[in-house]
């Protein structure tokens, strides 16, 4: 019984992939992008990929998420980056639809900034850590260690709701120019 739900639990998924690649403007954003015509779907870092035949790096790859009834299995990245482009964000990575409805973009990485910080980059990796990197595309570190918190200025995303990233965003921006702010008294 147990594999049997989790079997039926996949299959879901996969309905549930599809269907976000039918949205309007996907197959003909990707055939746009121009790495090949045949189509495939893979699991990376627990989540649906989907990548052109000849897209073999991470740039020609959607991450799709995967959603269940699970919460502490839920990846909503596309969901909550599109909730965070509403609310002032923009997204750094090229989207996969001209329609601006979809919640698409290429890439596995996903590079955005908040609009009244556009100094600050944060990042939203395909194993759903959000952090802040650098020019270089690296972690940026805390210099102070702070009792529970990661070294890096980053947190897990996965199983965590719109509303909850977006204040663990805030949280993580705040704390990072103020240690700045101490750094350059």
């Amino acid at each position: 019984m147990c594999v049997g739900r989790l079997i039926f639990t996949y299959e879901i998924e996969f309905i549930q992939a599809k269907e976000t690649l039918l949205q309007a403007g996907i197959i003909e954003g990707i055939l746009k992008y121009d790495v090949g015509n045949r189509l495939r779907f893979r699991w990376y870092h627990n989540s649906l990929c989907f990548y052109p035949e000849k897209g073999r790096i991470s740039e020609d790859r959607i991450g799709i998420d995967r959603v269940n009834d699970n919460p502490g299995w839920d990846r909503n990245r596309n969901q909550t980056l599109k909730y965070l482009q509403s609310q002032s964000y923009i997204i750094d990575a090229t989207p996969v639809s001209d329609d601006e409805s979809v919640a698409l973009w290429w890439g596995n990485d996903i590079c955005f900034h908040r609009s009244d910080h556009p100094e600050i980059t944060l990042c939203w990796t395909s194993d759903y850590n959000l952090g802040i990197i650098n020019k270089e595309y690296q972690w940026i570190k805390r210099r102070v260690l702070v009792e529970g918190k990661n070294l890096n200025f980053m947190f897990g995303t996965v199983g965590k709701n719109e509303s909850i990233i977006e204040r663990e965003i805030g949280t993580l921006i705040k704390e990072y120019l103020q240690e700045q702010e101490n750094i350059n008294e």
